[in-house]
Order: C-alpha cells, then structure tokens, then sequence
C-alpha cells in the first residue's frame, strides 16, 4: 500500500462530504482463518524476499501454491491509457527503466524489466542466474485470474493531490476500470480498494455490484467505517492491526475488515483474535502458521537463465575513521561465473557521498573500493552518529537499488 502524507486528510474529507451512496449490509462472517490476500502477489518467504513484486510470476506462484489466497494487486496507467500492474508511479525502483510511468508509452513500459525481488522495505538484487521479468499490464494479469479461478483485489492507485500517478483526474480509475469490467470476473472473486473515493465511484458507476474496499492511513483509520458505511462500500482496509472499537463500528455498519500489510506473526495473530475478515500480508507462509494453516513445501526460486551474466554486491563491515583513512568505501563483488561488472553510487540524500566500478572477471569474489567524493568526505567528517547512505547499484547494466547501509 502506498502511503498518503497527513496533510492530504482534509482534502479527503471535503471529498467525501461532495460524494453519496447507499450503505449496503453485508452478513458477518463465518467462523474461521481470515483470508489471506497476498500483497503485490506475495514476495516474501518467512521474511526473505524471494519473488519480484506485481509481476506474473508471484502471481502464478501463490496461485498454484495457495489456492485459497486472493492475489492483491496495483493498477497504474500509461500516457497512452493503458493499465499495468506495478505499485509505484515511476519505474526507477523495481525496473531497469526510469521516469514517470504515466510519462511512458505501453510499448515503452513493454520493453521495461523487473529487475529486483521483495518490497520496497526488503529490496534486493535478483539471485544470480535469474532473469528479468516483463511489467505486466492489467489485462493478461485479470486474465490469469479468471482462468486460474483466482480472486482478485485491485487498488486503483491515484490520490488526490498527488501528481506522481498520471493523468491527474478521473481517466485514471476510467481506464483502469474499464479492462476491469472487460475481464468478466466472478463478482464475488473481485474487490476493487482505493485511498481515493473518487476513485471507488467512478468503479461503481462503470462495474455496478462490484466489492468496494476503503483504504485508509494510520492517521485516518479512525474515520474508515463511517465513510464506507455512509458511500455505501462492503470493505474497509486499515492501516494496521485494528482495536476492538474499531472492530465494533465496523460490524455496526455491516462493513467486513481487511488490514493491511501484516508481516509478522504477532500481527496475524492480534488481527484474527480481533475478529478481521481478511488480512493483507507480503508474506504468506508467515501469516498461514500465524493461522495454524499448513504451508505446502514449494519452490520459492524466481525464473531463472542457465548461464546469464550477474553478481551481487555487498558491503563488508565499515565505520566512518575507515572509510576515511582509505579514502572509498569496500564493495565486494560476487558472481556466479561469468564475468560481472557492478557501478555503484552512495548518497546521503541529494549529495553523492562516493562512486565508483568493480568488476570480477569470473566465478568469485572481488574487493574494491568506491571512491569518496569532496562532498562526501565533508558528509563524513561532519557527523556525529551512525551514517546511514542509500547504495545504488547496477550490476551488468541491470538496475537494482540496495536499500541502505550504515557507517558507524
């Protein structure tokens, strides 16, 4: 899910006192599990990540290794109007392309790799060996699920105020809804969830009946069920593990519960004990054991390439006085056989704290360093605390990010 600054509360607010809708009961539900939806199609396993977020192949995985899962999905849309499933609104983080997605053409976005495993918060190279996978666009995911008798849950991801997810009016949740409409999916295996009422209305008025779920904040949790209630949707999607007075207002209103994104176990288990209809979680097999649900042995390996170029980069233990006596930070380069070559950038915010290449000639491990720039030794020498830079990486001209590390 992504995350929608506080300041944009009152803009929502005003926007749903313009909108109106008629509440719609909707039957407590049956003892047992929550259902577990799988974030982005389910990218970690028991904490590691292990699939490339809103692609096919997380899809295909949890389906044939969860039947009973629904896949959760995000829907953005190109400049020439056509919907693709990825989460953020611009290609830099999980591909080898940059720039706006809405910027991008289809067949640009076509042509783009998924070049990274897990979420934002669990980023990491793909294993050596493994090959890039396509940008899916909206249709053939939708497609996957009906043949494969898969339930859906789509977020339809503009918000007001926010510039990032193009075009900025109601075109986007049109053109989204519509390749939903067009996939002919059992109503009853679809939910269609956003921040952004606007959004939900324009999937009721374009997909009547269809399930309609209201995400919210942390910060604006406490005002979810009387807005689903009072616009008429069936679900309502917290920011977090929900209290028992939450619980209480939503039964009250008829409205079942989905929060999201639940990783770890106590938050499975505190979820279920409140009496949740469903939960939102990138890990599957964590939150099955939560449930006491079993969890089949499957492979966990994303598609892979015999012989493809690659390597993985890691940053050996540091601290500011070495880097500083060495002038560059160590980067040790890795790959499986073939010859790898790796750039590497660190940043401390806008300012680049040093740079540099390391290239291995064949299987094994080579230490370099990359170089300190001025700016960065000044970053270095000024601080006063543990340093944390953000690590940019392209290995073979693939593009991956390493979340961070630190100099202490």
């Amino acid at each position: 899910m992504r995350r929608m600054p506080q300041r944009r509360l009152p803009a929502l607010l005003t926007a749903l006192v313009a909108l109106g809708g008629t509440a719609v009961a909707v039957p407590r539900p049956a003892a047992g599990a929550p259902v577990i939806h799988a974030h982005r199609g389910g990218v970690l396993d028991d904490g590691v990540p292990v699939r490339p977020e809103d692609t096919l192949e997380a899809f295909r995985h949890t389906a044939a290794a969860y039947p009973d899962a629904w896949l959760e999905l995000d829907a953005v849309v190109s400049r020439d109007g056509v919907p693709f499933v990825m989460h953020d609104s611009t290609l830099d983080r999980t591909t080898d392309c940059e720039g706006a997605v809405g910027e991008r053409t289809a067949a640009a976005i076509d042509s783009c790799r998924v070049d990274v495993i897990g979420t934002a918060q669990t980023l990491a190279p793909l294993p050596p060996g493994a090959a890039p996978v396509r940008v899916p666009c909206l249709a053939e995911v939708l497609a996957f699920a009906r043949e494969a008798g898969r339930p859906v849950n789509v977020e339809i991801k503009r918000i007001p105020g926010d510039p990032g997810y193009v075009p900025l009016d109601e075109a986007f949740a049109t053109a989204v809804m519509r390749v939903v409409a067009a996939a002919d999916l059992d109503p009853a295996k679809l939910i269609v969830q956003s921040f952004d009422p606007t959004n939900l209305e324009t999937a009721r008025r374009l997909l009547p009946g269809v399930q309609l779920s209201f995400l919210t904040l942390r910060a604006a949790d406490a005002i979810g069920p009387a807005v689903a209630s009072a616009l008429g949707y069936q679900w309502v999607s917290p920011g977090g593990v929900p209290d028992a007075a939450y619980m209480a207002q939503a039964r009250a209103a008829g409205l079942k519960v989905v929060p999201y994104t639940l990783n770890t176990t106590a938050e499975v288990r505190a979820a279920a004990a409140a009496g949740v209809d469903a939960i939102i979680t990138d890990d599957v097999p964590v939150a099955r054991r939560a449930l006491g649900l079993p969890v089949p042995a499957v492979s966990a390996a994303v598609p892979s390439t015999s012989g493809a170029a690659g390597g993985t980069v890691g940053f050996p233990a540091r601290t500011r006085r070495q880097v500083l006596a060495r002038g560059g930070v160590a980067v040790a380069l890795r790959s499986s056989g073939p010859p790898a070559r790796a750039t590497v950038q660190l940043r401390r915010g806008r300012v680049v704290v040093a740079a540099g290449t390391v290239r291995v000639a064949a299987a094994g491990t080579r230490r370099s360093l990359i170089r300190l720039t001025p700016a960065g030794r000044r970053v270095l020498r000024a601080a006063r605390r543990p340093l944390k830079l953000q690590a940019r990486v392209r290995v073979d001209g693939r593009r991956t990010v390493v979340r961070a590390i630190t100099l202490r």
